[in-house]
């Protein structure tokens, strides 16, 4: 089996397993730089019956793993998500979001899981 194959199983074992796992970064919560970041606030009410779509700048990738950073407690934190299709520029998200987070937009290539946050406003 090659890697690619194997990691998309892995992943969706995982989604299957819960939608709210967090997928582990290289990141150290003790030693991380704090961030600054614009949030945007998903405004969909949490139900199955619409889909989720996101600015595609806002999806990032760890170890192959499709995600986002939202926001808790003032840090970071990796969400594994399942893209759907992408028109334009959005990407509808079938899993992994439930529509009330705030996800993070700006750094996120410096981001890790645990990153602390500093919220520009």
């Amino acid at each position: 089996m090659n890697r690619q194959l194997i990691s998309g199983f892995m992943f969706a074992v995982l989604l299957a397993a819960g939608s709210n796992l967090y997928a582990a970064d290289a990141g150290n919560d003790h030693d991380l730089p704090m961030i600054e970041s614009h949030v945007v606030t998903l405004d969909v009410k949490p139900d199955n019956s619409k889909p989720i779509w996101i600015p595609q700048t806002l999806l990032v990738s760890r170890d192959w793993v499709p995600g986002v950073y939202v926001l808790e407690n003032n840090q970071a934190r990796f969400r594994m998500v399942l893209p759907g299709k992408h028109v334009g520029k959005k990407v509808e998200i079938l899993s992994g979001l439930f529509g009330n987070e705030k996800i993070l937009s700006d750094k996120l290539g410096s981001m890790h899981d645990g990153s602390p946050v500093k919220i520009i406003r």
